[in-house]
Order: C-alpha cells, then structure tokens, then sequence
C-alpha cells in the first residue's frame, strides 16, 4: 500500500482501501452513515480536509486495522505535502505580535485576564469597548503575558490594529493559512455539512490537545458562527478563544471584559511618549501637566484620540489645544498629518444604538454629573429591567461608563459621545433633565 510520504493525496487512498474492501461508494456512505456525495467529493479531491470523526467513520466502515487507520488520519490532516502543528518534528513557533509602543497603564489588567484565560472553564473571553480605547493592543498584552507565563503558542487572526509588529508564522500555506481558513469557518454562514467545518478542522489538527490561544482581533464584520466555534473548542480541549469587537457574541460560556478608557495618570503618560521630541518636554511645568490632564479628560482618556492630540501639540501649545477641545473636540480627533480619524467609527458605534438605548442615552447627555439607574428609569418612564439592560449594553460597548462616588454607583456618557449626539439633527433640544434622587 502507498503511504502518506509518497504524496498519496486522502482521496486516492480512500478509493484504495474501498476497493480492497469491495464495496461501492453507496455501501460504505450505508455502512459509515457518511453521505454518498460526501464519499465522492472525498475521493475526488474536492475536500481535502475531512472531519477527524468522518475519517474515523469511514475507517471503522473499512474495518482499517491501527495503521490503516493512522495513515488515512495521517494523509487527512497534511497540508500541501507538510504537516503544520504546533508540537512535534513539524512544530511552527507561534509567539503573539510586538507592540510598537510601549504599554502603559494596563498591564496589570492584562496580566489579571491572561490568569483568567489560563483558569479552567474560561475558553472564551470577549474584549469589547469604544473604537479607540485600545482594544487590539490589549489583546497583544493579554497575549504577551499568556504566552510568558504559561509557553503556550499564540495563533493572532489580524485586525485593524495598527501598532502591532505581526511576527513571521511560516510560509504561504502553512499555519498563518490555517488561521485564515478557520476564521472564514468562524464568522461563516450557518455549518450545514461536512464540508463547511474544513476551516476549522485544519486548524484543528494543528493545535490538537496542545494549549494554545487564538485571538480572533475583529477579523471580520459578522457574528461569530456559535457551530463552528463549539466544533473548534470540542476538538481542542486546551485551547483558548480571545475575541476582539465592539460587543459580546452571546456565545455559551462568553466572558466579557468592557475595556475601560485609561487612568489620568496613565493616559497622561501615553500623551507625553506620543508627543516625543517633537516640542520641548512639559514635565517642567506644572501648568503645562494641568493642561494635558484635561486634554486627556476632554478626550475621555482614549488612546487613538490621544495619538491625534499629540500631533496637534506639535503645533498647538497645551493651553491652546485645550481651548479648542472645550469648544469642538471632534476637528481634532484626527492627526494633525492626517490618515483616518476616530469620528466615523465613533459616529458607527452611535448609530446601532436600539430606541431604549437612545432614550437612556439622550437622558445621560442631560447631565454632566451622571445620573443612578433607577432614576434614568424613573425619569425615562422605563420599566428598571429594561433600563438595566440598555444600560449595560451602552456600558458594555464603552459609550456609557460606570462611576462609584461615596458609595453610590452612576452612569455617565463619554464626554465624547456627548459632543457627537449634540450634533445630530434629530436630537431633541430641549429634555428635562432627571430628577435628582434621594
């Protein structure tokens, strides 16, 4: 018999082991329950990548004895003639991307979510928050600090985050191919047969039994596809799922990390390191520090709308920026030397609000100094559940944050998202403003 090394492809091989067994291809789909289209699209090299449970189904239905068995397994899980895993003779060394920047300010907070990663029964976490708080170079700290404390390989599905340095996976069709395929599968239509769980079936082989974390960073605009996810993680016992995006999944499991914005005294080193040596260093005055702390504030401590900042103050002394930013913030939540801005994906973040959303949201804007839930409910004529479900969904997706102040909890919107509903034509000019509670 040819063996996998001869570059025998698992439909030739399959066709082999049928006709010795003497049976058609609509008695082995009887015997193995696998369909006859399956079986022929199979042996016609139209899939290449069969489900590790469709390749044990037809083996048992051949009657393969154990090395029958492992080389149809063997053929089924290669790849272009090579076997891309993550342990092994073939092992591919996958750390996660460098930061081109240093961090600042939240790595406790992801050295506390890489130990909850590691925890068991904690498979999939979603970091969600506002367009430019920072959520993909989190992720690559959550990484970091995964991949240091525990040696576990990082598989990153690339976003949009543009300060990170992606490290070099192996050659085109190897496992940063692997990662695409399984993350077409991910954000899929609906798994309906054999074929369509491929992608993350090649993925599976690859990671096996072995802990691994693989960060989805906002890699596609659709929903994740819960089957196809729920196969991936079945398949691979040890493996980890950070997801990256605007707001959970509602998948079985899911934590949810809101990414808040930066702490005062972190977003004003962030300031700082972006300005760089394109002025001479504030650090000497102290007028000069008071005014970029409320830049920072201004700017609801984002880091994108940070970035920008730092680049008008290569123009702009600090005192003048902040007059600006008090009278209109959005001109300059685009860099100074131009390229893409924070106002669109802000604007987008906006426009998925639900009716109850919007209530609440035009509720908060009203007042500057926040407000209790209970009264927004009460002043919105909102039923309590349903104002603490918009409520958390806002704070969630980072437009609302959530204050405790002398033991009482409220709600704020961003100074930010206060700034672009006042400019909406739509928006209601005159509200009342919630009553004050007891």
């Amino acid at each position: 018999m040819e063996t996998p090394d001869n570059g025998q492809s698992f439909g030739q091989l399959l066709r082999v082991h049928r006709s010795r067994a003497d049976l058609t291809q609509q008695e082995l789909a009887d015997f193995s329950t696998v369909s006859v289209r399956a079986i022929r699209d199979l042996e016609h090299d139209r899939v290449r990548q069969p489900r590790k449970d469709t390749v044990h189904l037809l083996a048992d239905a051949l009657r393969l004895n154990e090395r029958g068995r492992m080389e149809l397994l063997a053929v089924a899980g290669r790849m272009g003639g090579h076997a891309y895993g993550l342990s092994g003779p073939h092992a591919v060394p996958s750390p996660p991307p460098t930061p081109c920047t240093p961090t600042l300010g939240r790595r406790d907070e992801a050295d506390a979510l890489a130990l909850t990663l590691a925890a068991p029964g904690r498979r999939l976490v979603t970091v969600t928050g506002l367009p430019g708080v920072g959520k993909s170079r989190f992720a690559a700290e959550v990484a970091r600090s995964y991949h240091q404390s525990s040696g576990s390989p990082v598989l990153w599905a690339a976003g949009s985050g543009g300060d990170l340095r992606m490290p070099s996976v192996g050659v085109r069709g190897g496992l940063a191919d692997l990662v695409e395929r399984a993350v077409d599968c991910l954000f899929g239509s609906l798994v309906t047969a054999d074929v369509e769980l491929g992608g993350v079936d090649g993925l599976a082989r690859a990671v096996g039994d072995r802990p691994a974390l693989l960060v989805l960073d906002a890699p596609r605009p659709r929903a994740l596809n819960g089957t196809a996810l729920a196969h991936l993680l079945g398949e691979c016992t040890e493996l980890r799922v950070l997801v990256v995006g605007p707001r959970p999944h509602g998948e079985h499991g899911e934590q949810v990390f809101p990414l808040a914005p930066l702490s005062p005294e972190a977003a004003v080193d962030v300031l700082m390191w972006h300005m760089g040596d394109t002025r001479l260093s504030p650090a000497s005055s102290g007028g000069d520090i008071a005014y970029l702390a409320e830049i920072c504030l201004l700017l609801d401590r984002l880091p994108g709308a940070l970035v920008s900042a730092a680049s008008w103050l290569t123009l702009y002394d600090p005192a003048t920026l902040v007059t600006c930013l008090r009278e209109d913030p959005l001109p300059f939540l685009t860099p100074l030397t131009g390229g893409s801005g924070l106002v669109g994906t802000l604007q987008s973040a906006l426009s998925s609000c639900t009716p109850t959303e919007e209530t609440v949201l035009d509720l908060l804007c009203t007042t500057p100094e926040g407000e209790r839930a209970d009264a927004l409910a009460r002043v919105g004529g909102l039923a309590l559940a349903d104002c603490g479900r918009a409520l958390n969904d806002l704070i969630v997706r980072g437009l609302v944050r959530r204050d405790r102040d002398g033991g009482e909890t409220r709600v704020h919107p961003l100074n930010l998202v206060r700034i672009l509903r006042s400019t909406r034509a739509d928006l209601v000019p005159a509200m009342r403003a919630p009553v004050r509670a007891a």
